[in-house]
Parts: C-alpha cells; structure tokens; sequence
C-alpha cells in the first residue's frame, strides 16, 4: 500500500474520531439541560416524561426523596428551603424563631461569662480564708463560730482536748464566714450548671428548627420560640441575681468600712492633744 493510501486512509479516521466526539459531546451537553429541564419542572409542579420513565411521577411507588408515598414535587414543597422560598408566613416566623433563639443564647452567654468571672473571685477569696484559718495538727482548717465552738470545714465540732492544741491569733476568720463563702460559691456552682443546661438546650431547639427535610410547623415554630423566651428570661435572672449579690456585697463592705473609719476618729478624738508648749 502506498503512502498516500496510508495517509488517505489515517485523514478519514481523524476525521471519524472528530464526528464521533462532536456528536457525543453533543448528547451529553442536551442531557445536561433536560435533567435541569426536569428540576425545573419538578420545582413548579409540572410532571415530565423523564419523570414517568423513571419512577418519579404520582403513581410511582418509590421516591429519591424517602417518602415512597409521596411525589417528588409533593417532597420538594414540604422542605424548609422550598417552604422559607415560597411561604412569606412561615419565613415571618421562622426569622423570627431565630432571632429569638440567638437573643437567647445571647443572654445565656452573657450569664455564663457574668457567673464564671464571680466564680473566680469567689474561689479566690476561699483559698485565701483556708490559708488565714486556724490548723489542727494535721493542717485540717478550723474555724470558731459565734458561740465559741471550734468547727471543721463540714461544721463537725472538734473535741476540746484537740481544740486544745490550736494556737490561735485572733485574725482567723469566723465559720460563719467560711460558711457564707461557701454556700456563696455553692451557688454560683448551680447557677452555672443550670446556664450550661439552658445553652444546651437552646442548641436542640435551633437544630430541631433547621433540620430541612422535616421542617417545624408555624403552631412548632411558635412553641419553640416562647420556650425560647422563657430560658431566656431565666438566664437573665441569674444574671441579675448575680450582679445584685455583688452590689449588695460592696455596699456592705462600704458600710463596714465607713463604721471602721468613724470609730477611728471617734478613738482619736478622744486623745488630749497637746500644744506647742507641751501643755494639755
């Protein structure tokens, strides 16, 4: 066979090749478009052959969706995009269900922080007591109360004949400030652990409000929102219970402090002074 056969023949299968991409190409580009034809039609509620040919019309017994009962367009329709999408109301209350759930793990945060900080101090100032009590022999911290009885740290009463072997200064603090401090941090403890549970909470609640293939109804959605409302209000009253038991205890050192300085100068003025001659 010549070379201009052989080049002849080697042309045509190019050219072969080149028809059959061209043509394959083609058929891929025209099933692109039909299957977003289909969606497009599913979408609006218009069933297509395609559709039928595959299972996806009214009468079929299985879906892609799960629901073997029911349409594709019927599945699409009850889908928390398709129903924020086409449903003004239910996309009213669903911002709104938001909102109020964010505005709530807001306020819960806020208390968290505002606890979590009182916590600290509170922890705080416990070391410095125990550190300033009285010790037995065995370094177990002991604590006078107001009737002169000698306390532990669980308010059992120590023996006089160990009470005996304290050297006390006179500056151990009292158990009923041991026991104020702790019933305080005790508190603050459960007040934390209830915030913890409320932000626990108000995640499941904006979870359940989001899961998209099975949407809250409105009458949900409104439940959901004034539970909402209500773990908030209760976080902000931590808060503020906490931020009263504060200013409650500056006033009162302030008060004390006050009573300190006035007995102070109340001792001073009663000291003769004495004038640039040395007398009285």
């Amino acid at each position: 066979m010549s070379d201009r056969s052989n080049d002849a023949e080697t042309l045509s299968a190019r050219q072969y090749s080149d028809s059959f991409n061209e043509h394959a190409d083609s058929l891929r580009e025209a099933r692109k478009q039909d299957d977003f034809d289909n969606l497009q039609h599913s979408l609006s509620g218009v069933e297509t052959g395609q559709q039928a040919r595959h299972g996806l019309s009214k009468d079929t017994s299985g879906s892609v969706f799960g629901d073997k009962r029911k349409t594709i367009t019927e599945q699409i329709r009850e889908t928390l995009e398709w129903l924020l999408l086409k449903d003004p109301q239910y996309k009213a209350a669903h911002e709104n269900f938001v909102s109020t759930v964010r505005s709530a793990q807001d306020a819960t945060q806020s208390a968290l922080d505002r606890v979590g900080t009182e916590l600290i101090s509170k922890r705080t100032l416990m070391k410095e007591l125990l550190s300033n009590a009285a010790k037995l022999p065995d370094g177990v911290a002991v604590f006078k109360d107001k009737e002169g009885k000698v306390r532990n740290e669980n308010g059992e009463i120590i023996s006089d004949e160990l009470a005996a072997t304290i050297e006390w200064s006179g500056n151990e603090p009292s158990y009923e400030d041991y026991l104020s401090l702790r019933n305080r941090i005790q508190n603050l403890e459960q007040a934390e652990s209830e915030l913890r549970g409320i932000d626990t909470e108000l995640g499941e609640i904006y979870e359940r409000g989001h899961v998209n293939t099975a949407p809250l109804s409105q009458d949900d959605l409104r439940t959901e929102t004034d539970r909402a409302n209500v773990l908030s209000e209760r976080a902000k009253e931590i808060e503020a219970n906490v931020i009263n038991q504060t200013v409650h205890r500056i006033e009162r050192e302030a008060r004390v402090t006050s009573q300190e300085i006035k007995s102070s100068i109340s001792e001073m003025s009663k000291i003769p002074t004495i004038n640039v001659n040395g007398k009285i």
